[in-house]
Formats: C-alpha cells, structure tokens, sequence
C-alpha cells in the first residue's frame, strides 16, 4: 500500500517531540502526520476520512508497563481491521515485548533507536511487515 494513503499519529505527553518525529516521518514517507496527545485523541478521529488506514506510534517514555498495555489495549480496540499500532521510546531489558505483541502491536522502536531505523520500521509497516525483531517474534 502507498504510504501516502495513510494517517500516522505520533501518540504522547511531549507534543514537542512529538510533533517533530511526525514532521521527520512525513518528509520522509509522504503519510500524513500529526501529533496527538492521548489515545483518546485517536480513537474514532478523521472525519471524513476514515478511509485512510492508521498507524499509530504510542510513546511509552516513562510509563510503568501495567499503564502502557492499558494504553495499548485500547487503542487496539478502537482501531479498525486494517489500522496498525506500534510503540516507540521502549526501554530495552524490560522484557515486555512478547506481550506487547500479543496485544496487538505490530512495531517495536527503543529509545536508543537512531530516527533512520524507525524511518525504515514505519515504511516496512505501512508495507505489511511486522517491525519486531525475530528473536521475540519466534518466541
């Protein structure tokens, strides 16, 4: 799928950030971006056009691991069949991805990601691929 005929939400507190990821992403990948602040702020967005799939990037910056899948649980729940989820700023060694995946997310970017690395994860997403690595996948 053309990556220009999807709307990716950068999801979290520091709108800054945020903002700046999704402008770097849309230059990049030509999908529209736009930096939200919740979950909430998501769900159930886009008027008219709701045709356009979703991806959405959860920033999981400071948030024990009972509140991120809380999170994740219901944006996934929220989203359409053909919407996507990925999480991004993990810390690594907190051994919570397989869950992550259970739940529905299909990308996985840690917080020492360099930003070319989660280009490449957001352009093989809005390909189809899952962004886990195959270590946790095969587990």
């Amino acid at each position: 799928m053309n990556s220009v005929s999807w709307n990716i939400y950068v999801v979290g507190p520091c709108r800054v950030n945020n903002e700046l990821l999704g402008s770097f992403l849309e230059a990049e990948n030509g999908a529209k971006c736009a930096a939200k602040k919740t979950i909430d702020d998501v769900v159930g967005v886009d008027g008219q056009e709701t045709a356009k799939p979703k991806l959405v990037l959860l920033d999981c910056f400071a948030k024990d691991p009972e509140r991120l899948f809380l999170e994740v649980e219901s944006c996934c729940g929220g989203l359409g069949n053909s919407d996507l989820m990925a999480v991004f700023n993990l810390i690594r060694g907190l051994r919570i991805e397989e869950e992550l995946v259970t739940r529905g997310v299909r990308g996985i970017f840690y917080a020492n990601d360099p930003p070319d690395h989660i280009q490449q994860g957001v352009h093989g997403l809005l390909e189809g691929k899952i962004w886990v690595s195959r270590k946790i996948l095969s587990r």
